[in-house]
């Protein structure tokens, strides 16, 4: 039994247990098809996110700008839908701004790189 509490994993996973256990017995709706779905629902970009970071981290990388961009094109997305009230022209405008920015991060790769080769022509 010490074995088991010496592992991280295995005390947050006897956290989830205990949690789901105490919710099943504090309201009985919380295994209803509906609350799953909602629960889904709602943690479905953070899961697309956490996927992505999750491949970033396995292959050596780190990128902490993952949740300031989610956070700014969420921002915009519905700054733009309240303001038309479209939520297809929304979407639209989120794809362009994710478009544009991966276009924008590619321009100042690319640039770095020809300024790193001229100055290294330019010192030698």
């Amino acid at each position: 039994m010490k074995n088991i509490f010496k592992n991280n994993e295995s005390i947050l996973l006897l956290i989830c247990i205990f949690l789901c256990i105490f919710l099943a017995a504090y309201n009985p709706q919380f295994y209803s098809i509906q609350n799953i779905n909602s629960i889904l629902r709602s943690s479905s970009t953070v899961m697309i996110v956490a996927f992505g970071m999750t491949i970033l981290l396995t292959s050596g990388e780190v990128d902490l700008s993952v949740g300031a961009l989610m956070s700014f094109v969420t921002i915009i997305v519905m700054d733009v839908i309240n303001i038309i009230g479209s939520i297809h022209l929304g979407f639209i405008i989120f794809f362009l701004l994710c478009f544009f920015i991966v276009f924008f991060y590619i321009f100042v790769l690319i640039f770095f790189i020809l300024f790193l080769y001229w100055f290294n022509q330019w010192i030698s």
